[in-house]
């Protein structure tokens, strides 16, 4: 391989990895216009288009993808090896975390400590996320690893692993003065407003299987993901939210926030651990990774293991 072939290769996998022209050329110290081109002069040595273009990103065509993952190969052998003599200079080790809005802060607490008490030195990057943002980002390798409330299953599936990592009852939870007008419970539910997560959110999905079952039809006042959001409406007394109490412990404690009902209902949030099987960053990034996958379940779930 010559070295011309070499650098476009490299300059195809950043751009692959970034998901746009104007972040990888900063990284690789070259201008957009000019990446640009040597991103179509590898497009025609191949003979094959690398990258659909689209107003919110570039994302790879089914060629693309399989060149990525063989120069994904290549360069990740290249910082095995270069990853020791790196480590002898003292270089930080950078894990990039991304997570869904409504995984439990506490739940990423946890793995923050975990991960320091392994690797000392270690710097996490941590970043929130709509579902699809974080299987792009996956997918694009802007990421190491993903917490969120679902399994997302990155394509292609077999170059992906994920655990379920905890899971905690979730409760229908309200404002006092919203509660004393919803009686008796579930009936009084038919008039009550909601304010539910985005289409799509699993904790929603179940809440809407468990209201048909109820023959119950919500009252929709708002459409939310942003879980400060959802908490502050709850707290005004604009509607019912369905809710991981781990996630508002002081606000019931202080009663400003209160459980419709004290039994849990069957429904459960989830935390789920999503990387790549083959992960960029050499052996410390490798070895943060199999820290995070090998943490023993029980000691998330709150307050036992949990039998659906």
């Amino acid at each position: 391989m010559s070295v011309d072939q070499y650098n476009l290769l490299y300059y195809f996998f950043k751009t692959a990895q970034a998901g746009s022209l104007t972040a990888a050329a900063k990284e690789c110290g070259l201008t957009q216009p000019t990446l640009s081109v040597k991103i179509k002069s590898l497009e025609q040595k191949l003979n094959a288009k690398l990258f659909d273009r689209k107003r919110s990103g570039m994302s790879l065509t089914p060629e693309g993808l399989k060149i990525f993952e063989s120069c994904q190969e290549t360069f990740s052998r290249m910082e095995d090896v270069l990853s020791p003599i790196i480590e002898k200079k003292s270089v930080q080790t950078v894990l990039r975390i991304g997570t869904s809005f409504s995984v439990a802060p506490y739940e990423i607490l946890k793995i923050k400590r975990i991960l320091e008490e392994k690797i000392p030195d270690i710097f996490l990057r941590i970043s929130s996320h709509s579902w699809e943002e974080l299987r792009q980002k996956l997918e694009r390798r802007q990421i190491d690893l993903a917490i969120c409330d679902s399994n997302l299953q990155p394509e292609p599936l077999s170059l992906h692993r994920s655990a379920l990592l905890s899971s905690s009852p979730v409760y229908l939870v309200s404002s006092h003065s919203l509660k004393a007008k919803i009686s008796p419970f579930p009936k009084a539910l038919r008039e009550a407003p909601f304010l539910l997560r985005a289409p799509g959110n699993p904790i929603r999905l179940q809440l809407e299987k468990w209201l048909k079952k109820m023959r119950i039809t919500p009252k929709i006042k708002v459409e939310v993901e942003d879980p400060e959001l959802i908490r502050a409406l709850a707290l005004g007394g604009d509607g019912i939210v369905a809710i991981n109490p781990l996630n508002i412990q002081e606000d019931l404690q202080q009663g400003r926030l209160t459980k419709l009902h004290p039994k849990p209902l069957g429904l459960y949030a989830d935390t789920w651990l999503i990387a790549h099987k083959n992960p960029l960053g050499g052996v410390q990034i490798s070895s943060a990774l199999n820290a995070c996958f090998n943490l023993k379940r029980e000691s998330f779930l709150h307050p036992a293991p949990i039998k659906r």
